[in-house]
């Protein structure tokens, strides 16, 4: 029933657990299959396991970063990954031919393209950023801010169909102001009234798109 397959193991290893684009279109010819992988399918490196790090290393992305002809410095944000998932998502896309649409009346490929594009934008933005300015110490890293904000995406994913719009976004709200180093509650709650009668305007009344407001009985 599948229309779209991802998998991001290294070349070989579908093929040997049977799930290889070859095997799965003789169940369904009109599959689309996207495989994500650190150095290519083909290729000396293609075997080489990998992560964000070790792809911004071997583009040359981390001279960038801190001090020029210092030593490398890591990025504070995952640029490959998040440019790997964008770009394959606006790929998958565009093999479906979902329709863009307008802002006004959005088809199901804007959000993703448009997501795409941002990425794009914002990787630009860093390595122009890191060519003008010197001196400049990296920030540290902080997974477990990130990994909140990432588990209360997807919970507010989780919930806006039996909670509602209203209530999904009270939780992301507040989950992800949780994340931060301080919490201030009167700028936690005018940000989280502002972010629902924003959505509710624009998202329900505005474009009309199908979503409960308050919880469904």
């Amino acid at each position: 029933r599948s229309q779209v397959v991802i998998e991001g193991f290294r070349p070989g290893v579908a093929k040997r657990l049977g799930i290889d684009f070859d095997s799965l279109r003789k169940i369904n010819s009109s599959l689309i299959y996207c495989a994500i992988s650190g150095y290519g399918q083909t290729g000396p490196w293609r075997e080489r396991p990998g992560h964000d790090v070790n792809y911004v290393a071997a583009a040359g992305g981390l001279a960038f970063p801190g001090q020029w002809l210092k030593a490398p410095a890591r990025s504070s944000l995952p640029i490959a990954d998040m440019a790997g998932g964008g770009f394959a998502a606006v790929a998958i896309l565009a093999a479906r031919g979902y329709s863009l649409g307008t802002a006004g009346k959005m088809g199901p490929g804007y959000f993703p393209l448009l997501l795409g594009g941002l990425l794009a934008a914002l990787g630009a933005m860093l390595i122009g950023r890191s060519l003008v300015l010197s001196g400049e110490s990296v920030a540290r890293f902080h997974v477990l801010p990130l990994a909140i904000i990432a588990a209360a995406v997807c919970l507010f994913g989780a919930l806006i169909e039996p909670l509602g719009l209203v209530l999904s976004l009270v939780v992301l709200t507040l989950m992800s102001v949780s994340a931060g180093a301080q919490f201030r509650l009167l700028e936690t709650l005018a940000l989280t009234v502002l972010l629902i009668v924003f959505s509710v305007g624009v998202f329900v009344y505005a474009l009309g798109l199908p979503l409960n407001i308050w919880p469904s009985l």
